[in-house]
């Protein structure tokens, strides 16, 4: 797959944002899309010569960055093929890694396994397990069960809701998935708040869609920001519960006022993760307002991202359609996986005060950590729920600390890739699914960090 001048510029955006030489500026930016994920492993990058008249630089720059990123292996080239992008060899990370030396992986916002309850939750469903060994273990639509416990799980809330409107997937990821790819075509227009979700924008790059930005409506007065997106895209992608990455919500008084004609998706896997023992937001779901948007979730931020179980809350007629043409990429979920989930589902696991309080007192403390160090920050917003603060510092710093994280023990989340254009050079997202202790160290080892770039 080949990525043209016009789009590697768009993905690294503003990249000018220090007065080093240009090469090196450049070398830093694309080494950044390629780690975040922006520039996809093995994709083909634009020649020389284009990407220099894109970018309104000379070739030598192009080159001399070519040549620095093939000798960090972020690049591989050949005689006879164009430069693609790579990943160098690289030692062990662990997102739970130690104190002492293993480097502390912030590049997910995920919580820790809660073992106990998984034990229990599998041994029930194990109990369950025999009614089913009579079937062929294959469901398109997913168990009744769990489709019975989602759509309570929506009833509940206010947002009536059949069992016949759930479509049990792999993860919220894999429910956005199988709506673009059935609802989308290429060149259609998404339209998302800015930042958003890095692995949605990677989904309608993929397929070929334009995205237009706007930022996230947090008053009425920004509605008319959205109202030309809102009317003009196919396609409209929200998170209106505990924002990812900023962790605020949309204001019960805006939600009636975001209506679109189009396909709107609400992604709520963030909704039962709200702050100060309150699981849930006080606003009624965005759905709610809108009875045609589809809505999509799954327990892996609730609970663990190894449970790789979502759903889809669609139309019976959309649901039924997407059955139809899922055997094309999968066959379903496994069935003892959502004989676990519908056990924790129904037993309240997914909105747990304990741990509205335990990331509470971990974002709370980061936060204070972070703000007390001598970092340059320049704000840190304080989340309604989520699992990472939204660090601005005062200077475009993101790129190189995220490029050069790694000598400091650490693996960042850099702002341009929650965006569709590279913007946010000023921004960091930092989880806060880590020990206090472990927390304490992210905010010394990001000083060291930041203190270090300033000599290089």
């Amino acid at each position: 797959m080949s990525l043209s001048a016009r789009t590697l510029a768009t993905i690294i955006g503003d990249w000018r944002t220090t007065a080093e030489p240009a090469h090196r500026l450049l070398t830093t930016a694309v080494r950044l899309a390629v780690l975040d994920g922006r520039v996809v492993i093995g994709q083909q990058l634009p020649s020389e010569r284009s990407l220099a008249l894109e970018l309104g630089v000379s070739r030598t720059t192009v080159t001399t960055a070519y040549r620095q990123l093939g000798a960090q292996g972020f690049i591989s080239t050949s005689q006879r093929h164009r430069a693609t992008a790579s990943l160098p060899p690289s030692g062990r990370t662990s997102p739970r890694g130690s104190v002492a030396g293993e480097v502390l992986d912030l590049t997910s916002a995920s919580p820790l396994a809660p073992g106990r309850l998984l034990q229990e939750a599998y041994a029930a469903a194990m109990n369950q397990l025999p009614r089913y060994l009579a079937q062929t273990g294959y469901d398109r639509t997913g168990i009744l069960e769990l489709r019975d416990a989602v759509a309570r799980w929506f009833s509940s809330r206010g947002l009536a809701t059949a069992p016949d409107q759930i479509l049990i997937t792999h993860g919220a990821q894999h429910a956005l998935s199988l709506v673009a790819h059935v609802l989308l075509r290429p060149r259609a227009t998404v339209a998302v708040e800015h930042p958003t979700y890095p692995n949605a924008l990677e989904l309608f790059r993929l397929l070929g869609c334009r995205m237009t930005a706007v930022p996230p409506a947090r008053s009425l007065g920004d509605v008319d920001a959205w109202k030309p997106a809102l009317e003009a895209a196919d396609l409209v992608y929200l998170t209106p519960d505990f924002h990812n990455p900023s962790g605020v919500s949309i204001p019960a008084e805006v939600r009636p006022a975001l209506r679109s004609r189009k396909v709107m998706v609400i992604d709520e896997t963030m909704v039962a993760l709200g702050l100060d023992g309150r699981c849930l937001p006080d606003s009624p779901p965005l759905a709610y307002f809108h009875p045609s948007a589809l809505t999509i979730g799954s327990v892996s931020k609730c609970l663990w991202g190894g449970l790789r179980v979502g759903w889809l809350r669609a139309p019976e007629s959309l649901v039924n359609k997407l059955a139809r043409l899922r055997p094309a990429t999968d066959l379903g979920n496994s069935v003892l996986d959502q004989l676990a989930v519908a056990e924790m589902l129904e037993a309240g696991r997914c909105a747990d005060t304990d741990a509205s309080w335990q990331r509470t007192q971990r974002s709370d403390h980061l936060r204070r950590a972070l703000l007390n160090s001598p970092l340059d920050i320049a704000s840190i917003e304080r989340p309604t729920g989520g699992l990472a603060l939204w660090v601005k510092f005062e200077k475009p710093v993101a790129a190189a600390m995220a490029s050069h994280a790694s000598k400091e023990g650490l693996a960042l989340s850099a702002g341009p890739m929650f965006s569709p254009h590279g913007a946010f050079q000023r921004h960091l997202r930092i989880p806060y699914t880590l020990n206090c202790n472990q927390l304490d160290q992210v905010a010394s080892r990001l000083t060291s960090l930041r203190e270090s770039l300033e000599y290089t």
